[in-house]
């Protein structure tokens, strides 16, 4: 077992996500697909054993096939997969792969560049591990943003007290007293 953040470690590679995931947060991975290599996989899933709990996302990157597959695991069964007859991560060259946690979904970038979404199938609340497998060299694996270290602003913007309520601007010869002054207004 391996803590975050991780560097140059061995695979295949296992770490507790410190705080669980959280909208705002991603995960990266970086690392290089040695040539001749088949596959790797990351797995965010609910617990610390290899295919015994429930895989809130699973990605199979398989450039031989150039695609990248992305599924969950829950059950004991897979569900449906998913597809996109493009493979962004290429033999030796170092790649650079975010999961960004979304509301309603995981945003997948890959060398900076948007790939693919995943909707959530379950609660993001359940996650509690990452694993890594398969044919790569990793570099570097953590959890950045929310509560992880590396500022991210909030999704919305932050709600800062009005400022004190000003006296009306001086009324010339528009009365409108049945009007309270506009600070009582939202």
């Amino acid at each position: 077992m391996f803590s975050l953040p991780a560097y140059n470690p061995s695979v295949p590679f296992m770490a507790f996500i410190p705080g669980g995931l959280a909208h705002g947060s991603r995960v990266r991975i970086r690392g290089v697909m040695p040539n001749a290599a088949d596959r790797f996989t990351v797995d965010l899933q609910c617990g610390d054993t290899y295919m015994q709990h429930d895989i809130a996302l699973h990605l199979s990157v398989r450039p031989t096939e150039g695609v990248l597959v992305r599924n969950s695991y829950e059950f004991n069964a897979w569900g449906a997969e998913e597809r996109i007859r493009a493979c962004p991560i290429y033999f030796a060259q170092p790649f650079d792969l975010e999961i960004h946690i979304e509301y309603t979904r995981y945003s997948i970038k890959v060398n900076g560049q948007h790939y693919c979404d995943f909707n959530h199938r379950f609660s993001l609340s359940r996650v509690t591990h990452i694993r890594i497998g398969g044919d790569t060299i990793l570099y570097y694996v953590g959890t950045e943003g929310a509560h992880h270290g590396e500022y991210v602003p909030p999704p919305f913007a932050e709600t800062y007290p009005p400022p004190p309520g000003y006296p009306p601007p001086p009324h010339h010869h528009h009365h409108h007293h049945h009007r309270p002054p506009y600070e009582y207004y939202d």
